[in-house]
């Protein structure tokens, strides 16, 4: 047994002691005896005990029933009635103030325990159902929906601070109205009066969902464009007991989807737009290409042209330059010779000049597919084709490990030719040609770095951007070093076609390096 406060209110002081005597029996604790109505208020304020056995009849100013009530106002403490009269005006008054039991005199311990036990059930369970309740209240009143609660009639019983607002009612207004009072919709479309849901639920005792295009009409006559869902409430037996009703406003809904739909229409109008441009694009580019066929056409009859109509009558003039000098240059004057000499140099130049123009022309209109080449490799093969001229100048050349990459090979090793040779032809007098050839690999910028480094008689990097200009030479026509100026202008023009940048570092007297970068893989000029 439980070891409960009990206090009682008895204003006889023999039953009172006799039932203090029982209580204790049974195991309960007595937490005071009080012989009247207000000596019961003060003791339940300053004692606080857990149920309290009140006599209905008591002396003085204040019965039972009265102390019972103020009792209940103040503090949630059950009260039992203990009384000898169980006329029907008594009862009816002693339930007003919701007792949690009646016991009438005289009685047995037994049925004294039971009562109690059964009251301190009750109670807690009441306070537990009043518990439910609140934190019901709390989360309805919490929640972003509006809802609202009707009895088995349709006649509100609950209304969130949520719906208040959207209707226009408040709770006090709209307590024990029909909800067609308080919630009334129309079809925005057609501005036609709809059936609220809660009689639907009701009725047919299932759940019901409004159908689109709904607008609450709030007490204002403002209309609202909702959503919304009603249930039935379902009592332990299933029995429908009443309906909730459960909306919320979709205007921001609304106008999040119109601006989404205004969005869409405004990207696809720009895509289309877009989509035009870029067809414009691609038909200017296809018209370019075009015309760079022609041009690459053009160029490569150009070809034709220096290689066939305009070499052969060079070599006339200068076969029969040569067969002149022998024939007659014994009796030519000295001024005739001189001529004769400066006509044959000419040619000779013009036939340099045309041959360089067409290695030059050869890098765009003799183009071999790309394929994956060993950079190492395309070194070797150029220095087999300078071996002569290596051997003559007693040049060391030193080669480092090179990356694979995807590049014209042939073009790869005219390339490297080309900067090899530019190293051995201007190097100083006092000490021999040493070329370092290196580079590496950067997986990160998809692209390597090769260099090509000489201590030859370098440049003045001052005229950086006339070193790979065709036909542009450092050093001047009249200079010691041979060449027309060629060799780095098709380097550059071989570095270009392949997506990738030429350059180079020098001081005059210590020597030049050129820097090569290009693409791991060449997409293809």
């Amino acid at each position: 047994m439980s070891k409960s406060s009990i206090l009682i209110v008895e204003n006889e002081a023999i039953v009172a002691a006799d039932l203090a005597n029982k209580l204790k029996r049974l195991g309960y604790e007595v937490a005071g005896i009080a012989m009247g109505g207000e000596e019961a208020l003060t003791f339940a304020d300053d004692l606080r005990p857990q149920l309290i056995l009140m006599d209905i009849r008591l002396d003085g100013p204040m019965d039972g029933i009265e102390a019972a009530e103020l009792i209940r106002g103040r503090h949630d403490i059950p009260v039992v009635y203990l009384t000898a009269y169980s006329d029907s005006a008594t009862v009816a008054r002693a339930k007003l103030t919701g007792p949690f039991g009646y016991i009438l005199k005289p009685f047995e311990e037994q049925d004294l325990a039971t009562q109690i036990e059964l009251a301190l059930y009750k109670h807690q369970a009441d306070r537990e159902v009043r518990r439910q309740r609140e934190l019901m209240r709390v989360t309805l009143t919490s929640i972003g929906d509006a809802v609202i609660a009707t009895d088995a009639e349709g006649r509100i019983t609950f209304i969130n601070p949520v719906a208040e607002s959207l209707t226009g009612w408040k709770g006090e207004d709209a307590s024990g109205k029909p909800i067609p009072s308080v919630f009334r919709i129309i079809n925005e479309r057609a501005g036609e009066v709809l059936e609220e849901p809660v009689a639907r639920v009701l009725r047919e005792g299932r759940a019901v969902v409004l159908a689109n295009h709904t607008a609450l009409v709030n007490r204002d006559g403002r209309t609202v464009p909702i959503e919304d869902s009603a249930a039935p409430i379902l009592d332990a037996e299933g029995k429908v007991i009443g309906a909730v009703l459960v909306f919320h406003d979709v205007t921001e809904k609304r106008r999040a989807a119109e601006e989404l739909r205004r969005s869409r229409d405004e990207l696809a109008l720009r895509v289309r737009e877009r989509t035009a441009e870029l067809e414009n694009t691609n038909t200017e580019l296809r018209e370019s290409y075009r015309r760079l066929e022609e041009l690459n056409k053009e160029l490569q009859e150009f070809s034709f042209v220096a290689s066939h109509d305009l070499r052969e009558p060079l070599r006339k003039i200068r076969t029969f330059g040569d067969m002149l000098v022998a024939k007659s240059g014994a009796i030519l004057e000295e001024g005739s010779k001189d001529y004769l000499k400066r006509m044959q140099r000419a040619v000779a130049r013009m036939q340099d000049l045309l041959n360089s123009l067409l290695g030059y022309s050869r890098v765009s209109t003799k183009m071999e597919p790309l394929r994956e080449t060993d950079l190492g490799r395309s070194v070797k093969t150029a220095l087999s084709n300078l071996e002569i001229m290596i051997k003559e100048k007693n040049a060391r050349i030193e080669i480092d490990e090179l990356p694979t990459i995807i590049v014209d090979r042939v073009q790869m090793v005219q390339l490297f030719q080309n900067m090899i040779e530019n190293a051995l032809k201007f190097n100083r007098e006092d000490e021999p040609p040493h070329v370092k050839i290196y580079g590496k690999a950067n997986h990160e910028s998809e692209t390597c770095e090769i260099c090509v480094e000489d201590n030859g008689i370098g440049f003045d990097e001052m005229y950086l951007d006339k070193l790979f200009v065709p036909f542009q030479k450092l050093h001047g026509r009249d200079s010691v070093y041979d060449g027309m100026g060629m060799g780095l202008a098709i380097c550059r023009k071989i570095v270009k076609r392949h997506g990738g940048e030429i350059t180079a570092r020098s001081k005059l007297g210590q020597g030049t390096t050129f820097i090569v970068t290009l693409p791991l893989e060449t997409k293809g000029q």
